[in-house]
């Protein structure tokens, strides 16, 4: 039985999307993210589609990775060729 259809169309759209940015991009730190909170969202799409009860602890789990170390990557991967220490050794 469906729970959430809608919650659970729109993490299998966004993974998709990550999944797909994570293929193309040519930084391995950022596609490492990327493909973090793809697999975050796939684990969403379970929760939501199939059975709550069965996947919200990994669902939850995995959330809070792609939060604290999934995004993080991202943003580090794009923001280090511009910081202070990048500036400095060339």
């Amino acid at each position: 039985m469906v729970l959430y259809p809608t919650i659970a169309v729109s993490d299998a759209f966004q993974s998709l999307l990550h999944f797909y940015a994570a293929s193309l991009c040519p930084v391995p730190t950022a596609s490492l993210g990327l493909f973090t909170v793809g697999v975050a969202g796939s684990v969403g799409v379970l929760r939501f589609g199939l059975d709550e009860g069965t996947y919200a602890t990994a669902n939850g789990a995995l959330a809070d990775v792609a939060g604290f170390v999934g995004l993080p990557l991202v943003g580090v991967a794009f923001a280090a060729p511009y910081s202070y220490m990048a500036r400095e050794c060339r």
